[in-house]
């Protein structure tokens, strides 16, 4: 118990200094700006259910996970693309967005990520503009 809370502690202390911090956020992250854009335009711009989309960009892949759900807490996040896909006759513009997660939300509570020495673990997420904030798809 004491090491979750020094973890908790740890993770807020080290979240108010970063920058454009975002978190908890529940997103479905992937492995690259590509991989985004195709789930995108797959989901948005061909009409394909989600899950069909998400399996479809991992088989490209070769990877089961290079897309998938999570929650996770980011700093460093910018916008990297922005998309305007048709969906139904109406344009839907999306973010692509980049940003380095600093720890996954676990069944006991955050969890640090520790990147490799040279390298942070940078993922890609999508926001629709113009919707509640804290949304992301």
């Amino acid at each position: 118990m004491l090491r979750y809370l020094f973890a908790s502690i740890s993770l807020l202390v080290w979240c108010a200094s970063a920058q454009a911090q975002v978190g908890p956020m529940k997103a479905i992250l992937c492995d690259s700006q590509a991989q985004m854009a195709m789930l995108l335009e797959l989901k948005f711009g061909g009409g394909m259910p989600m899950q069909d989309a998400l399996k479809a960009v991992n088989k490209k892949a070769g990877k089961t996970r290079a897309c998938a759900h999570s929650i996770v807490y980011m700093h460093k996040v910018k916008v990297v693309q922005t998309l305007t896909l048709e969906q139904n006759g109406k344009a839907v513009v999306l973010n692509i967005m980049r940003g380095d997660v600093i720890a996954v939300q676990t069944q006991f509570g955050p969890v640090m990520v520790k990147p490799t020495p040279n390298q942070a673990l940078t993922q890609f997420y999508a926001q629709k503009l113009k919707q509640p904030a804290g949304y992301s798809i």
